[in-house]
């Protein structure tokens, strides 16, 4: 089943220079797909190159990967700190002087590896990988957000003079600092299971607004605006029936210049999405018999 799973990748700047970068891998041979997104960090020198250094490390990783030998999460991270540090080694005569391991070639990287009855989610940084359960777009109206959507990614950050700090990043300067990692068991029976990878463009938790009600002394988390959309086009996407990574990556791209034209992002804003084949099953069978199923 893992050859039915779709993966498709976009990115979008409304910035000069894009500072993300993002990858799909499928590996047929080891038994597995992927999807990857890295966000350069923007005071850095180098971000881009970071960003796009990293992805293709893991992405050679994962694509090298043998049934008998799939590589860990800290084998992932030491990939890409290795690409990094040979890139700067190579291009030292190139660089500015006394350039300092607090503002070059960090970034965050993220990634999420399906294999046979598992997905597992590694990341350093912030950014979000959101779970979907493949039943998030049969949620009646009145439920604005579906329970079946959430965010495991915890951000590597902390308030330093009143902004975010990251704590933890892949940098040449660095020794790797390792994933926070996780697994989850794929849902085979019944939905199946939708996963985003997302650089802060789209969300982060360390980036939400929160409130409180004066009158009834409630606490609020403000959900992304960006987020909403994008569990709408997603919910289209499934309903339309065509089941292929190329359409996929169609809805992606036109939801990032949706998020453009409305003038809902001001950074760079980078998905990448993993669907289940379960979850194309179910749509299907809710396609043709609505009334049945869950």
């Amino acid at each position: 089943m893992l050859d039915k799973t779709l993966l498709a990748a976009a990115t979008r700047s409304a910035k000069a220079r894009n500072e993300d970068a993002c990858a799909v891998v499928r590996n047929g041979q080891a038994g597995l797909n992927a999807i990857i997104v890295a966000d350069g960090v923007g005071s850095h020198y180098g971000a881009d190159q970071a960003a796009t250094l990293a992805v293709e490390a893991v992405r050679q990783s994962l694509l090298a990967a043998q049934p008998d030998r799939l590589p860990t999460p800290n084998d992932l991270i030491q990939a890409a700190q290795r690409e990094l540090a040979r890139h700067l080694e190579a291009h030292k005569a190139e660089l500015p002087d006394r350039l300092h391991a607090d503002n070059a070639f960090g970034t965050t990287l993220l990634c999420a590896i399906e294999t046979d009855g598992q997905i597992q989610l590694a990341y350093t940084g912030n950014g979000a990988l959101l779970h979907l359960r493949g039943n998030f777009n049969h949620f009646p109206p009145s439920q604005l957000v579906p329970w079946s959507v959430m965010n495991y990614l915890n951000p590597h950050s902390l308030m330093s003079g009143g902004r975010n700090a990251l704590y933890h990043i892949v940098s040449p300067f660095i020794a790797p600092a390792g994933f926070t990692a996780l697994s989850l068991s794929k849902d085979d029976k019944l939905f199946g299971d939708i996963v985003v990878a997302s650089t802060d463009g789209l969300c982060s938790f360390d980036q939400a607004a929160t409130g409180q009600d004066m009158d009834q002394g409630r606490t609020w988390i403000q959900v992304e605006p960006r987020l909403l959309i994008l569990l709408e086009r997603l919910g289209q996407f499934l309903r339309g029936g065509d089941y292929r990574d190329e359409a996929l990556a169609e809805a992606l791209n036109a939801y990032l210049d949706e998020l453009v034209e409305k003038g809902l992002t001001d950074d760079d804003c980078t998905l990448a999405v993993l669907v289940t084949a379960r979850v194309l099953e179910y749509q299907r069978k809710k396609a043709t018999a609505p009334e049945n199923g869950r």
